[in-house]
């Protein structure tokens, strides 16, 4: 059950989803931008899967590989984007991809140990001149991105996209978008907010897993999860609508420690205290800034922020709610059992605070250096 949770395969919270912004003009014409990691665009993978040992070892090695992996991930790419529209492939003419020179610009500004090396990927081209309706797929290896398109007119869409997927197909007319769109877009948030649960939010999961080990029975962690949901609820809407906001310097210990302090009241508690539910409602309103930290940056403009809030919101609560039933299929039967405390909730939470130990210590320590 926690074979996942170890904590040299745990990651902290994206920093960021990649973006694609795309500008479609009248005549056709459209120009395309991809902000990235180029040192982990050159490994082939997404930055949220390099290890800082690959990019160590990467930027160790021969300069001369690192230019022939830029520039094999760079024809890879090429071959891999599509802007199709319902009369066929549109034609991608101009290129900019990165290489070693721009890699060795952003290495010689920045003096600290790397964590990002940003780069920037533009290509434009031309849509056929019947084309009523367009979508774009970008390789598997870029990993979930969203899509920001202008549209003749003024018209915006913006849409997440799961790895190597087609968008939804966009109508290119002056035309808001009509109510199957948005639900379409609701749907996609929905996916985006379960992912940052499952497989993504570790630290989350720990934390719900710590709530359902608390109590055996089930009016106890309904009452958790609620307080815990309500909480976080609010700061995720208030962070998105730049009413509250915290760093993730700060936040991410905070998440980390909200874990130990859980954990470790589960090895020392066996009844519930009234303020045990004003506590995970602190802790929920933590949790939500971290939440509004993974969404911040998807780049959307304000008025399509509702449709985003309410999707992600919906998805991270599938998560949550997957968590507590993979937890009861796993354990649960067992919950009343005499041995159930002795066997199961005390070596289960010793390892969910030692686990979040390690990670507030890495958090503090490691963004100090």
């Amino acid at each position: 059950m926690f074979a996942v949770l170890l904590p040299g395969t745990a990651k902290s919270h994206p920093a960021e989803f990649t973006t694609l912004q795309v500008k479609v003009e009248a005549d056709g014409h459209f120009n395309a931008s991809l902000n990235i990691d180029m040192l982990s665009f050159a490994l082939g993978q997404t930055s949220l899967k390099t290890s800082n040992e690959e990019l160590e070892t990467l930027l160790a090695g021969p300069r001369a590989t690192l230019g022939e992996d830029l520039a094999e991930a760079g024809e890879h790419f090429r071959h891999e984007v599509v802007v199709r529209t319902d009369v066929g492939d549109a034609a991608i003419t101009s290129w900019s991809l990165p290489d070693l020179p721009q890699v060795d610009a952003v290495l010689a500004r920045n003096l600290q140990p790397r964590i990002l090396v940003p780069g920037e990927i533009i290509f434009s081209g031309t849509l056929p001149a019947q084309a009523h309706a367009l979508a774009i797929r970008l390789p598997y290896v870029l990993g979930d991105t969203v899509q920001v398109l202008e549209l003749p007119g003024g018209i915006s869409h913006d849409e997440p996209v799961s790895a190597g997927d087609y968008s939804s197909q966009v109508t290119i007319a002056l035309q808001p978008p009509g109510a199957r769109d948005k639900l379409v877009a609701l749907g996609r948030y929905i996916i985006v907010g379960f992912h940052h649960i499952i497989p993504e939010g570790t630290d989350h999961i720990l934390f719900v897993l710590g709530l359902f080990l608390f109590s055996a029975r089930i009016k106890p962690l309904l009452w958790q999860v609620s307080a815990f949901t309500v909480a976080h609820s609010i700061t995720l809407g208030l962070a998105l609508y730049g009413v509250v906001r915290l760093p993730s310097a700060i936040t991410e210990p905070l998440i980390a420690a909200s874990i130990v302090f859980v954990a470790v009241e589960n090895i020392f508690t066996k009844e519930i205290k009234p303020w045990r539910y004003a506590v995970v409602f602190c802790f929920g309103l933590v949790h939500g800034l971290g939440f509004a930290s993974a969404f911040a940056n998807v780049g959307l403009p304000r008025e399509n922020f509702l449709i985003g809030l309410v999707g992600f919101n919906l998805g991270v609560e599938c998560g949550q709610l997957a968590v507590i039933i993979g937890a009861f299929l796993t354990v649960g039967w067992f919950r009343h059992q005499p041995w159930y405390r002795r066997r199961i909730v005390l070596p289960a939470s010793s390892l969910i605070a030692l686990i979040a130990l390690f990670w507030t210590f890495q958090r503090i320590f490691w963004r100090a250096m």
